[in-house]
């Protein structure tokens, strides 16, 4: 073994003084903190590396010790185990900063058309009380004073529902808007993104639906906009995104309490699971508090969609989600990305009094920490700039790092609100930043009144970058140079200028493998990008 470096989050002992608790706990303040909230002992080691073994006595005792001295210093025994090295027996223990964030974190988007209810559903599943009917709980969830007012979300918000180890939500016996107590005190979370469903919002709501990479959707439908669909075009949009996008979802059906009879209900409910029918899931209605609502979480990775009917004013229906949304599991596999260069585009960003510049993005590899230089960029003329990550948020807990599959907040120097754009991407300063113009993509047309030919404009959604593109090249399957609703294609996306002052097209960062969203008044497609030219 190497010998013992004075840096670093690992530490060698022969064996642990009962009588040196309090050093021994600063101590391993100091291995936590230069690991990032882990810290790795080795027992029976001497400081030069050298394994000289320990005996059963001394083992037991020491890990006593340690137990107490992990107390002292906020962390707990994450994993213990023997090795034999150079035929002497040590002993490896690896410690965990306690958790100021949930162990374990889901994020949900809720989609659905205006006035189905979505905002008031989260806010009364995080307060645990009930609505009025005309918006009481709304500024629980809503970012501004108009949408309060009208009754309408315009942006994209993010809650936290916070669950204890034993199901319970957290939410209910804390302030519910406190996200940093709620984070503190859950073993398991939900992060719910709220988009909006009228229409006017949709540019809105489709960045937030790209950017978010949720596990799961939440489809909240009220009964009468069920009855009548085709009457709901913004309904029908969102639920086509989520079944075009392959993400596992839920059904919630809201306003239980206005329902006039069961049959209306039967039926509101019939017609979406035959809508659902058709792209070959599997709907099951959850009627009472005894279904197996735990095996359901499981099952909606596999094409089964469950069905919940709730009110909001009396809260029925509640309990049964609140036992879903406890047992759903973690689909998305950002944190396997952890080891990879730091990535992260810009989905929000905020000049607060005081605190200069902060933006807010999903990190989607590697990690950040508080102080470290990462670039910024494209900018407008293409060139990037080195900001510094002055601090870091996480659920509004002040964080040393942030890894792949968390939002964060990061207040940044080095850069003034005017440069920056949302969609502009930070990476580690040792990557290599692309300039992307130009890149060809696999699309599949889902809606055009006419024909798309090469010339035409759209806009592109990618991850949180929104930019009008041009069809520069087509060959649809069929093998010509246009395409309908449909079809299936290759084609090459030019970024258009803007405002930039590069005349070619304003640069982006998008690398090969993205998901790809193109809608604007008249075409609705999606796709892959395939690969990216400056």
């Amino acid at each position: 073994m190497l010998p013992e470096a004075e840096y670093g989050n690992v530490e060698y002992k022969l064996k642990l003084n009962p009588a040196r608790v309090e050093s021994l706990a600063s101590q391993l303040r100091y291995r936590l903190r230069e690991g990032d909230g882990i810290a790795v002992y080795y027992l029976g080691v001497r400081d030069d590396g050298t394994p000289v073994g320990i005996s059963d006595e001394n083992l037991a005792e020491s890990l006593r010790v340690l137990s107490r001295v992990a107390e002292l210093a906020d962390a707990v025994v994450v994993s213990k185990r023997a090795l034999h090295i150079k035929g002497r027996r040590v002993y490896e223990v690896i410690l965990r900063e306690r958790a100021l964030l949930p162990r374990e974190e889901v994020c949900v988007i809720a989609v659905g058309n205006v006035d189905a209810g979505k905002t008031t559903l989260i806010a009364s599943l995080v307060t645990g009380e009930c609505d009025d009917g005309s918006g009481r709980l709304l500024p629980y969830v809503s970012r501004f004073p108009h949408e309060v007012k009208y009754g309408r979300t315009s942006s994209v918000a993010r809650v936290l529902l916070g669950f204890s180890a034993d199901g319970n939500v957290v939410n209910h016996v804390l302030p519910p808007d406190d996200e940093a107590e709620v984070a503190r005190h859950s073993s398991k979370a939900i992060r719910f993104i709220d988009i909006g469903g009228h229409e006017r919002y949709l540019r809105t709501a489709a960045r937030g639906f790209m950017s978010s990479l949720a596990d799961y959707a939440m489809y909240v439908i009220s009964y009468p906009q069920a009855l009548a669909l085709e009457r709901y075009p913004m309904a029908r949009e969102h639920l086509g995104l989520v079944i075009v996008f392959n993400l596992p979802f839920f059904i919630v059906f809201t306003k239980r309490d206005l329902v006039q009879s069961e049959e209306m209900a039967d039926e509101a409910v019939e017609k979406l699971s035959s809508i659902i029918r058709r792209f070959k899931y599997i709907p099951i209605r959850v009627r009472d508090a005894k279904e197996p609502i735990e095996s359901l979480a499981r099952l909606t990775l596999r094409r089964f969609v469950p069905i919940f009917e709730v009110s909001n004013v009396t809260r029925e229906g509640h309990d049964q989600l609140l036992r879903y949304l406890s047992s759903l599991p973690r689909r998305s596999s950002l944190e396997r990305e952890v080891t990879k260069a730091f990535l992260m585009y810009v989905d929000e960003i905020w000049t607060p009094k005081g605190q200069g510049l902060v933006v807010g993005g999903l990190v989607l590899r590697g990690r950040v920490r508080r102080g470290e230089e990462v670039l910024m960029g494209p900018l407008d003329d293409g060139s990037w700039r080195l900001v510094r990550a002055r601090s870091l948020r996480v659920h509004d807990v002040n964080v040393r790092s942030a890894h792949a599959g968390q939002y964060v907040t990061i207040a940044l120097d080095g850069l003034e609100r005017e440069e920056i754009r949302k969609g502009m991407a930070l990476l580690s300063k040792d990557s290599k930043p692309l300039n992307i113009r130009s890149f060809s993509a696999k699309v599949w047309i889902l809606h055009h009144p006419t024909t798309i030919r090469e010339g035409y404009q759209t806009v592109a959604h990618i991850h949180a970058v929104r930019w009008p593109v041009v069809f520069d090249s087509i060959e649809s399957d069929r093998g010509d140079r246009v395409l309908r609703t449909g079809d299936i294609g290759n084609v090459t996306l030019r970024f258009h200028p803007g405002r930039s002052e590069v005349s070619s097209g304003r640069p982006w960062h998008i690398e090969a493998g993205m998901r790809l969203l193109l809608r604007d008044g008249r075409c609705r497609a999606v796709g892959v990008v395939q690969a990216v030219a400056g």
